[in-house]
C-alpha cells in the first residue's frame, strides 16, 4: 500500500488491509484482556496474565512474519522482553485501583466505628451504676415475687437503660 507519505509492505500477509486488521485484532483483544485484569477484584485474576501474556506473543509474531524474519531463538526473549514491562505495568495500575478501593472501605469502617465510639462516650456512669445496683437488688427479690412482676420490673429496668 503506497501512500504520499510512506509505503506499507505487508510482507507475508500480501494485503495491507488484512495485516492492519489482523494487527488492530490482536491489539484490541490484549487492551480487553487487560481491562478485565484491572477490573477484576478476584483472587484468581493473575490467571488473566497468561492470555495477556500470549497475546503479546502473537501481536511480536504479527510484527516479525511481517520482516520474514522468523528466529525462534531470539522469539521467546522477545516475547519476554516486551511482555515483563507491560504485565509489571498491570501490576502497578492494579495495585494502585486496590489501594484506592481499599482505602475507602477502610475511611467507611473508621467512620462507623468512631460513631459508635462516641455514642458509647456518651454513656453516664453514675446511671449505669445506679441501674446495676437496681438490678442486684431485684435479682435478690426474685424467690419472694411472682414471674410476672420479675419481668414487669426488669423490663422497665431496660426501658430506663436504654433511654
Amino acid at each position: 500500500m503506497k501512500t504520499a507519505l510512506f509505503e506499507i509492505d505487508a510482507g507475508f500477509y500480501g494485503d495491507s488491509k488484512k495485516l492492519i486488521w489482523y494487527l488492530s485484532v490482536k491489539i484490541l483483544t490484549l487492551l480487553l484482556l487487560s481491562l478485565w485484569y484491572l477490573s477484576c477484584s478476584q483472587k484468581w485474576r493473575f490467571i488473566i496474565l497468561f492470555p495477556v501474556f500470549a497475546e503479546i506473543s502473537k501481536i511480536i509474531f504479527l510484527i516479525k512474519s511481517i520482516k520474514q524474519v522468523l528466529n525462534n531463538e531470539f522469539f521467546l526473549f522477545e516475547t519476554f522482553l516486551f511482555s515483563i514491562p507491560y504485565i509489571f505495568f498491570l501490576l502497578f495500575i492494579s495495585h494502585k485501583m486496590t489501594y484506592n478501593k481499599e482505602s475507602s472501605n477502610t475511611m467507611k469502617f473508621n467512620n462507623e466505628i468512631n460513631n459508635e465510639i462516641a455514642s458509647l462516650s456518651e454513656f453516664n456512669s453514675k446511671d449505669y451504676i445506679i441501674i446495676k445496683k437496681e438490678l442486684i437488688q431485684i435479682m435478690k427479690n426474685k424467690n419472694i415475687t411472682t414471674n410476672r412482676e420479675y419481668l414487669i420490673k426488669l423490663i422497665a429496668l431496660r426501658d430506663r437503660m436504654t433511654n
